[in-house]
């Protein structure tokens, strides 16, 4: 066992590492948590090169769609090992190859039409595929997007008392099956040997992975994650302390 000695003004921080060879995973939020700024987005990546290149694993897990968050990888020359999408509907590997889909079963839809027939004023914007944006619903659909002007409260009630998943997006109500973030990290990092993971985000679609691993929450960030005292200004900030315990574990 190594242990690091910091001084802090007048205080010592004692902080325990343990040696070994054991992996560190990071899964990150992206809108508010990886991309705040521009300019701290570019630190965040430069910082992620060096994460990966000591041997660890990086996922970007997203409530984006992957039309969406394709465009910001693209734009941005962002990598990693792992995508999910669609708040854990759709996990990639670093190919873009589908790894694992939640699809919404023809019940399920036949349910949220049953419903949706009590709300006039909702309907049906578009549904998502893994990777593609349709207009129909096929056996390819991991998540649908409902529209409307009125107040969702009851309609979105009506919907979680189902064995549906249900979120609220803007003006957008989201309908998939029941997952969440971390049921995607836990998936992905199942057949990791020796590996400890990490969460960061910003948002309330982000809870369940921070709760469930060592979760870590933006400063700015949603009333909901305030129950966990582990907070950091920019994401780039937590990627460089675990590049600093990835060197004392070589």
């Amino acid at each position: 066992m190594k242990i690091l000695n910091i001084k802090m003004q007048k205080h010592y921080l004692y902080v325990k590492i343990k040696s070994g060879d054991k992996m560190y995973v990071l899964a990150s939020d992206y809108d508010g948590t990886l991309k705040t700024r521009i300019h701290d987005l570019h630190i965040n990546i430069k910082s992620l090169k060096k994460f990966r290149s000591l041997g660890n694993k990086f996922i970007i897990a997203t409530g984006r769609s992957f039309e969406s968050i394709k465009k910001e990888i693209d734009e941005f020359e962002i990598l990693f090992d792992y995508l999910s999408c669609n708040d854990g509907a759709v996990s990639f590997n670093d190919s873009l190859e589908v790894i694992d889909a939640k699809y919404i079963k023809a019940i399920n839809f036949e349910t949220i039409l049953y419903i949706l027939k009590k709300y006039p004023g909702f309907h049906i914007e578009n549904f998502y595929t893994p990777k593609t944006t349709s207009k129909a619903f096929d056996q390819n659909t991991i998540e649908i997007v409902i529209q409307g002007k009125q107040k969702p409260n009851h309609l979105i009630s009506e919907l979680k008392e189902t064995n549906l998943g249900c979120t609220r997006w803007r003006d957008l109500i989201l309908v998939k099956e029941k997952c969440n973030k971390s049921d995607a990290i836990k998936f992905i990092t199942s057949t990791f040997k020796s590996k400890k993971v990490y969460t960061i985000g910003d948002e309330d679609n982000d809870i369940e992975m921070i709760k469930d691993f060592n979760g870590f929450r933006m400063l700015e960030s949603s009333p909901s994650l305030w129950f966990t005292p582990k907070i950091v200004l920019e994401e780039h900030h937590l990627i460089k302390y675990l590049n600093f315990k990835s060197k004392l574990k070589r």
